[in-house]
């Protein structure tokens, strides 16, 4: 009964026993390979900050169904068979769900309507830093080699790859866990407790300690290893809090590890994103970017702009201020809007389709009584919970959607989008998928012919965005020859308190030789915006209107029709956004 088990040498380059996904009796055991005699060489994309547009997805989750229609279901070299796709799109950055080996049948539960056993299909609770998921190689004796001619073909084609990476707690769980690495080799050193009981500030069991050897040196030994040797370009960290947390616990001014990372020779080479919260009182937004060049995932952005679609009062000046990189938060840094990553859905929380579909999270097939899983969405259904057959609510939330993904995309900041949000995947209400390996999770790919209308919207954004530097600026204030200019519906300063409707923004950028107007508007009637007189010799052109049946909810540049000359006002419908341009006569 007193046998040790075997433990991983968590520096080991490699660990076998994760070849086969869902297998429940997996005995890991760490390798010895021989030092590679050469590095091997990346030619990376290197997209200046404001270029980058990044596309969130799971490995196994984005080609595992069948619609994908790929040779190599689910792994990282079916993932590079989707690249024409991602590239058409107009993305630079793909951002991937965990990779590091983790077990996916550690999760005790299964569906309680079916029975069928559920996974940790997510990958957040990693066993071994440092070994690439073996079942997302379709080669799995070989998954580091099929990882780097995943990351070799991304930046063939001018797309960077950031990882997810957890390092605040691990796959051990609380002192009830199993014991596969860490417990067994030095568990005080790398684990904090809190009267003699494990410190659980990551939700998951324990807190890894990042602030001191030997977590730290670990830690920092890992994101070269990934960088250097595996090619990728940049790390979000999952609650990154607890990198910055005292062994005793509370916050450190300046974390030794966040330090560390930015003097170091190679990791100040690479993207640095921060999920700067967490369980406990983990709350770190705005505060990444005084340790160094991070951005961070802004979640004050999804919140605020989810209440203005929705039609939240009061909510004209918050948009305001996430449409301009978020000043309140990241006003006093040098990289200033570009501290700040712009989304409206995640992983983590409805699929933007959901947001517009649902007001409660539908999480019974989770088998945790629907407990877990946010309760606060800022989402509305239009109507109708869940699916409906109704012609116009279906409309309404397409129409929402398009206006979702047009702030995220117009905004000052790096945007992200959800895999599969541009042609309308949904979970069916689900707001907390880490345990469905299966179509909740899945993307289907089936949705993209129903809903090429959006793919389409979202493709002519996101080149509209590359094509204009004012669009992707790191100031929030006019700079240089810029001007912002914000604008009510009756084409005056707008009414900042109150139930104020409609928001114009007007930006001049003189080098460009070029004006931009956007016009935000969530309230359910029509409105007529008065609109500013373009400088002399332009006249405005549209661009894009949200309202418009395809393919005129969006004109490619070339083809956008004129808004008449002598006209003051432009008719703006319900619940829309409209964004005009003008140009040379």
């Amino acid at each position: 009964g007193n046998e040790t088990p075997d433990l991983i040498d968590p520096w080991s380059r490699r660990i076998t026993g994760g070849e086969e996904w869902g297998d429940a009796n997996k005995q890991y055991r760490s390798v010895v390979i021989p030092p590679e005699t050469s590095l091997p060489h990346f030619e990376r994309p290197n997209h200046e900050l404001r270029d980058l547009v990044i596309y969130e997805l799971h490995v196994r989750g984005f080609t595992k169904h069948e619609s994908a229609s790929v040779r190599h279901p689910g792994t990282y070299i079916g993932l590079t068979e989707k690249i024409p796709y991602l590239k058409d799109l107009g993305v630079t950055a793909v951002e991937l769900l965990p990779v590091a080996e983790f077990d996916e049948t550690d999760n005790p539960r299964s569906d309680p309507e079916t029975g069928d056993r559920l996974f940790d299909f997510w990958g957040y609770n990693p066993i071994h830093f440092l070994s690439p998921k073996a079942s997302y190689a379709s080669d799995s004796a070989n998954p580091v080699d099929e990882f780097r001619e995943m990351v070799r073909r991304f930046h063939e084609a001018g797309i960077e790859v950031i990882l997810d990476v957890v390092f605040n707690h691990t796959g051990e769980g609380n002192e009830r866990g199993r014991t596969t690495s860490f417990r067994g080799l030095a568990e005080d050193s790398y684990y904090a407790f809190d009267d003699g009981e494990y410190r659980n500030h990551s939700g998951c069991g324990n807190t890894f300690i990042c602030s001191q050897k030997p977590g730290k040196d670990l830690i920092l030994h890992t994101l070269r290893y990934w960088y250097a040797e595996m090619g990728v370009d940049g790390f979000r960290f999952d609650i990154a809090p607890i990198l910055a947390e005292a062994p005793e616990g509370g916050i450190e001014l300046k974390p030794a590890i966040l330090r560390e990372m930015k003097n170091d020779p190679i990791l100040s080479h690479a993207r640095l994103i921060a999920e700067p919260w967490g369980p406990a009182d983990l709350y770190l937004v705005g505060q990444f970017p005084s340790w160094g060049p991070w951005s961070e995932w802004n979640d004050r952005f999804r919140d605020q702009v989810r209440g203005f679609v929705r039609g939240d009062a009061g909510s004209v000046s918050d948009l305001a201020t996430r449409l301009t990189g978020s000043s309140d938060l990241y006003g006093e840094y040098d990289s200033g809007a570009l501290c700040s990553v712009n989304f409206a859905a995640c992983h983590d929380g409805f699929t933007l389709r959901d947001i517009v579909s649902y007001e409660k999270k539908w999480n019974l097939r989770n088998g945790e009584e629907n407990r877990d899983g946010h309760n606060h969405n800022v989402s509305a259904n239009h109507g109708i919970e869940g699916e409906t057959d109704s012609a116009a609510i279906k409309r309404l939330r397409r129409k929402q959607m398009k206006n979702l993904l047009s702030i995220v995309l117009l905004a000052r900041g790096i945007p992200l989008i959800l895999a599969g949000d541009e042609f309308g995947r949904t979970q069916r209400g689900n707001n907390n998928a880490y345990c469905q390996d299966n179509d909740t999770a899945w993307v289907d790919w089936t949705l993209v012919e129903e809903y090429e209308e959006l793919r389409r919207f979202v493709k002519c954004l996101i080149a509209f965005r590359l094509k204009h530097p004012a669009l992707r600026g790191r100031e929030h204030t006019p700079h240089g020859d810029e001007s912002i200019r914000w604008l009510g519906a009756d084409g005056q300063s707008p009414v900042w308190e109150g139930a104020t409707e409609t928001l114009g923004l007007h930006l001049t950028a003189e080098n460009e030789k070029r004006e931009i107007l956007m016009i935000f508007h969530h309230g359910i009637e029509n409105v007529a915006f008065t609109i500013p007189a373009p400088a002399a010799g332009r006249q405005w052109h549209l661009l894009c209107d949200t309202a418009a049946e395809p393919p005129d909810d969006f004109h490619e540049e070339g083809a956008m029709p004129p808004v008449k000359s002598d006209a003051r006002t432009v008719p703006v419908r319900a619940q829309s956004t409209m964004v005009l341009v003008a140009l040379r006569e």
